[in-house]
């Protein structure tokens, strides 16, 4: 990965360009027992990242990194239609280009972060619903995960404007996640996916138990989406879709928050011979003056068109 820094007006930044080498390599294996009643799927996979890196300052970053990291995925069958799906993970995250150096506007980079460590696991219930003449494909599934994180990377707003990457001590996040989706008679779909999380700072410092900026409690997303078929030549797609986010924090010190926000959008999507596609979209529909989360104002209501042909 390279980063080639380019400043049409302004001073020359003094810091130059800047490279990141990654070798990796992994194995994965699925193993089927008990007539395909239990699935066990164990992988391992190792990673190797040499920076030579450099900020606008000219400060250099060539910090060497090597990580292991492993899952081991679990599928069982429990009775008719109802599975338990649970995984146990061992891993890291690299800080991304952007978190490193930023877009020239809001986000600021740092290039001197280390990689996010994570030991992450989940357990839940998933349920496939049986096909009848009016219900075509559903399921329902719910997920409790318990993720503990070190060296999280996290923008924090550092003036009005912009928002800084900073490597967080330590972090324990714990939550829900539920998710419905149905198909009717082949033309409505509707699903819902609503999560629960709670966010906690376990660094042992003065932060101590504050939760982490950037983190909403609850999330919701819905959508409806109605398809109608006109002969072979003719498909129409509607679809209308919520969504919701409460309020959250913006700092360490749980100082700064931002509001709830709910945005509605509508869209219908025309597709010609299977070749060519129309379509258009309203986004937040009901003008929800409402930020990121990191603090910077989103788009009122707007509207967007586009056209796709595939070849």
């Amino acid at each position: 990965e390279y980063y080639v820094p380019h400043v049409e007006l302004g001073a020359v930044l003094a810091g130059g360009r800047s490279r990141r080498h990654t070798i990796s390599a992994g194995l994965e294996d699925e193993i089927i027992l008990f007539d395909e009643r239990l699935i066990l799927v164990p992988s391992v996979r190792v990673e190797n990242v040499f920076n030579h890196l450099t900020d606008p300052n000219a400060r250099s970053n060539t910090a060497s990194d090597h990580q292991l990291s492993a899952k081991l995925g679990i599928k069982a069958r429990l009775v008719g239609q109802l599975y338990f799906k649970g995984n146990a993970y061992r891993g890291f995250r690299q800080p991304t280009f952007t978190e490193l150096f930023g877009d020239r506007g809001t986000l600021v980079g740092n290039p001197q972060l280390s990689a996010e460590k994570a030991l992450n696991f989940d357990a839940g219930l998933a349920y496939h619903m049986p096909q009848t003449d009016w219900l075509s494909a559903g399921y329902i599934e719910t997920t409790y995960f318990r993720n503990y994180v070190s060296n999280l990377i996290q923008f924090l707003q550092t003036s009005q404007f912009t928002a800084k990457a900073f490597n967080l001590n330590k972090a324990l996040i714990t939550g829900v996640e539920t998710v419905v989706r149905a198909t009717f008679v082949d033309r409505l779909t509707v699903a819902a996916n609503y999560t629960f999380q709670r966010a906690k700072d376990t660094s042992g410092t003065v932060t101590d138990g504050s939760y982490l900026p950037g983190r909403p409690k609850h999330e919701l997303a819905a959508q409806i989406i109605w398809r109608e078929q006109w002969l072979d030549e003719l498909a129409t797609a509607l679809t209308a879709e919520y969504r919701y986010m409460s309020d959250m924090f913006l700092d360490t010190q749980n100082l700064l928050k931002v509001t709830d926000r709910s945005i509605v959008t509508a869209g219908l999507s025309v597709t010609i011979f299977d070749r060519v596609t129309t379509s258009f979209t309203a986004r937040n529909i009901t003008n929800d003056r409402t930020v990121d989360t990191i603090g910077y104002p989103l788009p009122g209501r707007s509207y967007w068109g586009s056209l796709s042909v595939r070849l």
